[in-house]
């Protein structure tokens, strides 16, 4: 068809038709491609790992560009910039980050306007990144830009710069260090040549630095090549480093004498791990070594003097002060300085006491034996009194060089235990008379008691409290009643105490001695004596007057059984269905009310209630509302005049046969004064507790003839880890806890006491009760006798004195036995020796001695360390004194790996048999000893020697075991030999 000229689908011809058709063909294939290449750009654009935006520049009226606009962004720019696409599109960059530097604006302003693509480097505070950026123009006034976070790799940059700076200054302060340094140092290469050695080094060698460059070390110090060949070797060897390794010997510096270094070897290796080199580091030691082990003495001497309590002082042989600690100064308002050099005459002391000190102090310089001293001293404090230990401190020849005076300051402790003895009597009796008050004050407080149970218990509880219960008697009569303790003897020397109700008479409290006492200070009965009747009175007095009206009360009220289960107290109760409450003129009296003084809500209630309970009341009620179940609580009330009282409330649910609860009723219990006494009670207890937990020494108060002790204070349970219960029920636990050694001597000296009347002071060993731990106190017994003068009861201090027995058991120790091994020292067997030689030479019996060193030690030593051979040491001195079975046996340390076992009364054939058990205890220990050409193990030679004391010396004899012990070593150690 044609419309209007034109010429209609229908005139085309075929031709034209497919040619047509291609044509729309073509163009859906372009459209296509050009769908998926916008999804490939699309998917392309939101997987890139650059940031990536498009924006245009914003300029201001003037034409300037001030700000740009993103307009779109890819997934990359949210995470590196913080600002996700839906944030960040159609946003200029100031709203996003106000204060962005001018840098970036005027960057992409010049990219945008003039076509000329950009890239750089630059930071924003805002975001606090750097960014790598490449940024072009896409059309005029437009730029895309892409970006990666770089800011690691700027702080890398920067540490980088940093370091380097510090290397290149840490390499000048090395090279001066190496120079300057006082230890000495050197680089070996791999045939031990010295290659660099510094001015410390060349001074130990005695040799110039020029002249040990290039030179080797069995050319510069030929002395100790050896050692360090040994060293070098296991070196390159190993490629480990070497430390702590002890080299000795002559150096050209200081020729003849013995010097030690302490020197760490380290390998030099190329980045193959191919050793070229080794670094060493010498530290003298010689003075150290020397100094070391005397130093170490007078630093824990030191340590336990100037940190002592007690008075440290050390004297020369003319008893001139070479010491004193601190706590001496302090007690004696000495200064320091005015002690050292003078004798007590020069320091004017008074005469007497220093001539029994001179007495004393001579006789342990004589005796090489210990002396107790005691004393009274003139102090800024006043008269003291002191008890010294004054013990010996001998020299490497075996003879007292000075003393060491130990003193304790037991002044307080004297007074203290005097201050308690009467303190605890007192604090006895106001026990007593709170418990009195307790046990009434609890027989009262419940109505529903009855009353000749209340007057009985009143009876029985008056007694104990009186100051002598043995011949107290109680009597209480209340409206023709009457009880009575047994026996019951009514004499003049009477107190008694009206009892009322309501103001009228009804009974009386009387309280009688049955014999004549002597009057106490404030006569026959104590103030408080006299006070506590009167308040046992007024208790009974309220009690009986709290029945009466209780009773009159249930009598005029319905629910008086009710009442009467509940306690027989203040009631109340609540309609839950009509939400009424009501309660008993008591209640209000409880609450500080007339009776019936205002209406009774759930907020009335509440207002009477302390405000810190209130809300447990609420829960209370609510709970008893929702369970069906009763309650017990204790809480507080405030009156209106502002007093506290205290009441337990309880509470029960009333249910309907279908077990819903319709109401709840219940009593208020006023136990106020029940609360007080308590709170007394526990005041007092609290007073006298802390007065006896004060004191650390055990006190304690022992009937007699029984030995049942009656007080014991804490402190047992901290010293000995007994209860004190457990002290008072067990009168034997003091006899069964003494030391077995010293139980014969302290019950002797107790006996001995007891017998003479006077008073004894002891010192003893107590066993723990754990079994295994000891102490040692000082007891110092008191006698307490009756008017017949006959010992009634013991009040004792016991003063623990652990610390000093150990600090004298120690400085003992410390002068007699090696301190590493723990084995005797050549000062114990030089007074071992004179005292059993001369004892064997007299009895005619053989000496044996049993000289022992361990293999190859140096070589152990060197290879393994100090550390560990000090180890080695312990465990071959533990083995070697396990196989001496005889008290008499005795194992020194004679030398650094040399040991002596000496046997009194022993011939050859045991010896020898001892020595060979030595050698294979030893060797079964099985310690690593890989350096050894012996065994693998840590091994030990024996020389076995045996005279007769009366035809030889001890040094013939130590001669011969040393050439046995030389024969072992000779015939390839590990081997047991005799002497000739």
């Amino acid at each position: 068809m044609r419309q209007n000229g034109g010429a209609g689908v229908g005139d085309l011809t075929a031709n034209e038709m497919k040619a047509l058709k291609r044509e729309v063909e073509a163009l859906r294939a372009e459209r296509d491609a050009c769908l998926k290449s916008s999804e490939r750009y699309r998917a392309l654009f939101e997987s890139m790992i650059e940031g990536f935006g498009l924006a245009e520049i914003i300029l201001d009226e003037q034409g300037r560009p001030y700000d740009y606009r993103l307009l779109e962004v890819n997934e990359a720019f949210g995470r590196l910039t913080g600002f996700p696409p839906h944030v960040a599109e159609g946003k200029t960059a100031r709203e996003l980050v106000p204060g962005v530097e001018p840098l970036w604006i005027e960057t992409y302003s010049r990219v945008a306007l003039t076509g000329e693509p950009a890239r750089f480097e630059a930071y924003t505070e805002g975001l606090g990144k750097w960014f790598e950026v490449f940024a072009y123009r896409t059309t005029p006034g437009q730029f895309a830009h892409l970006f990666t976070d770089i800011t690691e790799r700027k702080r890398a940059e920067q540490n980088l710069r940093e370091s380097e700076a510090r290397y290149r200054q840490q390499a000048i302060e090395l090279e001066t260090i190496y120079g300057q340094a006082p230890v000495g140092l050197c680089v070996f290469d791999t045939g031990l040549r010295f290659q660099r050695v510094n001015q410390r080094l060349a001074e130990i060698n005695g040799v110039p630095i020029e002249s040990h460059l290039g030179r080797t070390v069995r050319e510069v110090v030929p002395a100790l090549a050896e050692q360090v060949e040994q060293v070098a070797e296991k070196i390159l060897e190993t490629g480990e480093p070497v430390l702590n390794v002890e080299i000795s010997g002559e150096t050209a510096a200081h020729p003849g004498v013995e010097r030690f270094w302490i020197e760490n070897w380290l390998p030099l290796k190329d980045e193959a791990g191919n050793i070229w080199g080794i670094n060493v580091l010498a530290e003298e030691v010689t003075e150290r070594k020397r100094l070391e082990e005397s130093r170490q003495r007078e630093t824990e001497f030191r340590t336990l003097a100037e940190h002592t309590p007690d008075n440290v002082a050390r004297l020369d042989r003319s008893l001139r002060y070479l010491y004193v600690n601190p706590a001496m100064v302090a007690s004696t308002g000495i200064p320091r300085e005015t002690f050292l050099g003078k004798t007590n005459r020069e320091l004017g002391i008074p005469e007497a006491l220093v001539a029994d000190w001179q007495t004393h102090t001579r006789r342990v310089f004589d005796t090489g034996q210990e002396e107790k001293v005691e004393f009274t001293f003139p102090t800024p404090r006043g008269e003291r009194y002191f008890e010294s230990h004054v013990v010996p401190e001998f020299g490497p020849d075996g003879r007292v060089e000075t003393v060491l005076a130990v003193t304790r300051d037991l002044t307080e402790r004297r007074r203290a235990a005097e201050i308690l003895e009467h303190t605890a009597h007192k604090l006895g009796e106001r026990n007593k008379e709170l418990r009195c008050l307790y046990a009434v004050a609890s027989l009262t407080h419940q109505r529903n008691r009855p009353l000749d149970e209340i007057l009985r218990g009143t009876v029985d509880a008056l007694v104990p409290a009186y100051q002598y219960p043995e011949i107290t008697c109680v009597r209480v009569t209340v409206e023709g009643a009457s009880y009575q303790t047994e026996p019951f003897a009514q004499t003049v020397w009477r107190q008694a105490e009206v009892i009322r109700v309501d103001g009228q008479s009804v009974g009386a409290l009387e309280v009688f001695y049955r014999e004549e006492r002597p009057p106490a200070q404030e006569g026959p009965f104590l103030t408080e004596e006299r006070a506590i009747l009167r308040a046992v009175a007024d208790l009974l007095d309220r009690a009986l007057l709290e029945r009466r009206e209780w009773a009159a009360r249930l009598q005029a009220e319905s629910g008086f059984k009710e009442a009467q289960r509940l306690a027989h107290l203040g009631s109340w109760e609540w309609d839950r269905l009509n939400d009424r409450s009501r309660w008993s003129d008591e209640m209000f009296r409880i609450a500080g009310y007339a009776p019936q003084a205002f209406p009774v809500t759930l907020q009335s209630i509440l207002e009477v209630v302390h405000p810190e309970d209130r809300e447990r009341v609420r829960a209370l009620a609510q709970r008893a509302i929702e369970t069906g179940e009763g309650f017990v609580d204790e809480l507080r009330i405030v009156q209106p005049d502002g007093r506290v009282r205290v009441v337990v409330s309880r509470g029960e649910a009333i249910k309907s046969s279908g077990g819903e609860v319709m109401a709840l009723r219940g009593t208020w219990l006023d136990i106020s004064e029940r609360k007080q006494s308590e709170e007394a009670l526990r005041v007092s207890e609290a007073r006298f507790r802390e007065v006896v937990e004060l004191v650390p020494d055990i006190l304690y108060r022992v009937a007699l003839p029984g030995y049942h002790a009656q007080f014991i204070s804490p402190a047992i349970k901290n010293l000995l880890g007994f209860e004190p219960e457990q002290w008072q029920q067990d009168p034997m636990i003091w006899v069964r806890q003494l030391h077995e050694d010293d139980r014969d001597r302290v019950l002797s000296s107790l006996q001995a006491a007891l017998r003479d009347a006077r008073h004894c002071t002891q010192q003893y060993r107590m066993w723990h009760s754990d079994g295994r731990t000891l102490r040692w106190f000082e007891d110092r017994k008191r006698i307490e006798r009756d008017t017949d003068g006959k010992p009634v009861a013991l009040f004792g201090v016991m003063n623990d004195v652990t610390s000093l027995k150990q600090a004298q058991q120690a400085l003992e120790r410390e002068t007699l036995h090696d301190p590493l091994t723990g084995v005797a020292n050549r000062r114990y067997l030089k007074q071992f020796i004179e005292r059993e030689w001369l004892r064997e030479t007299r009895h005619g019996h053989p000496v044996a001695m049993i000289m022992v060193d361990i293999d190859h030690f140096k070589a152990y030593n060197d290879h393994y360390g100090h550390q560990q051979g000090d180890e080695c040491l312990r465990r071959v001195a533990r083995v070697l004194r396990s196989c001496l079975r005889r008290p008499t046996d005795l194992l020194v340390r004679y030398g650094g790996e040399e040991f002596l076992g000496v046997l009194l009364e022993t011939e050859s054939e045991p010896a020898l048999q001892l020595a060979e058990t030595m050698r294979k205890a030893v060797e079964e220990l099985g310690l690593p000893h890989v350096t050894s050409p012996v065994s693998g193990s840590v091994t030990i030679s024996a020389g076995v020697a045996v005279k007769l004391a009366r035809n030889s010396t001890f040094r013939a004899l130590l001669a011969a075991a040393d050439e046995a012990l030389y024969r072992a070593k000779d015939r390839g150690r590990n081997r047991v030999e005799a002497s000739a």
